[in-house]
């Protein structure tokens, strides 16, 4: 069976932080770093999330609803993770 390996904590604090430095005045927060914040939430609490991430905790805790029910989560397209996001193993 196939299983997808979840980010850890410091990898998407890494990626909000490149995201931060790289950014153009305004820009929204990628989908796929909305995606990474909520994978996070079978670890982490949705506040400790929004801190550690730097992030609204209502837009934290709407996005991780969101993705608990797989739904579309929001956001500028325009990013995509690394492919060390998307490693997947076997088990």
């Amino acid at each position: 069976m196939l299983q997808k390996l979840q980010p850890t904590l410091e990898e998407v604090q890494q990626l909000f932080e490149e995201w931060r430095r790289n950014k153009r005045r305004r820009d929204r927060i990628p989908a796929a770093l909305w995606e990474a914040a909520a994978s996070l939430s079978g670890q982490h609490s949705a506040n400790k999330i929004s801190k550690l991430l730097r992030l609204n905790h209502t837009a934290v805790r709407d996005c991780i609803g969101a993705h608990k029910q797989g739904e579309e989560i929001q956001g500028n397209e325009q990013l995509k993770l690394p492919k060390t996001l998307h490693i997947y193993i076997l088990k």
